[in-house]
């Protein structure tokens, strides 16, 4: 009996302890838990301040890219300054040359038709000096015919007393028209007639 009873507080002792065992192992597996739950806490905890790092240093390349940004852009302000009055030159002188090709082409068309002028002057004053030639010509072979005419009727007046030899003298004196000059061939044509005449 007391056996029995010392059993009996065993067991209890023993299901104490089992019970006070089991509360320990599952105390156990939730600090276990925690501590798994800290420790991703922990590397979470580090991936954060590697990714605030990485931001922080993005940040500062983002304040120098702004820098860089802005210098650039001052660049840019000024290059246009500089190109706007050059692109404003380069129309101006676009225009310019379009005028002058315009202008170019007109003194070709010019030429072209003073050209052509000149051509036809140049057969003008040919033809005009072989005319004149031909006039000058014509003028000497008169002077000439009247030069003899004149000794001619000079040596004929000799005989005026005697009509015989008169008559004689002036049949000399009477050129056949071939001989004439053509501008002289009518007035002789009408002297001769007048001569007949008398």
């Amino acid at each position: 009996m007391r056996l029995k009873g010392e059993n009996g507080i065993m067991r209890k002792k023993f299901n104490t302890l089992q019970t006070e065992i089991d509360s320990h192992k599952t105390e156990i597996t939730k600090m276990y838990n925690e501590e798994k739950k800290l420790h991703s806490i922990q590397e979470r905890d580090e991936t954060i301040q590697d990714k605030e790092k990485r931001i922080y240093d993005l940040k500062k390349k983002n304040q120098e890219l702004e820098k860089f940004k802005f210098v650039l852009d001052y660049k840019i302000k000024e290059l246009k300054k500089q190109i706007e009055p050059r692109e404003q030159d380069i129309q101006g002188m676009t225009q310019q040359i379009h005028d002058m090709d315009i202008e170019l082409q007109n003194y070709h068309k010019i030429t072209s038709e003073l050209d052509l002028h000149i051509a036809e002057l140049k057969l003008k004053l040919k033809a005009a000096e072989k005319e004149v030639e031909k006039e000058r010509k014509m003028v000497n072979a008169g002077i000439a015919f009247v030069r003899r005419f004149k000794i001619d009727i000079a040596e004929t007046v000799q005989f005026v007393q005697e009509p015989k030899q008169l008559k004689v003298s002036c049949l000399t004196v009477v050129i056949p028209q071939k001989a004439l000059p053509q501008v002289l061939q009518r007035p002789c044509q009408g002297s001769k007639a007048r001569r007949g005449t008398v």
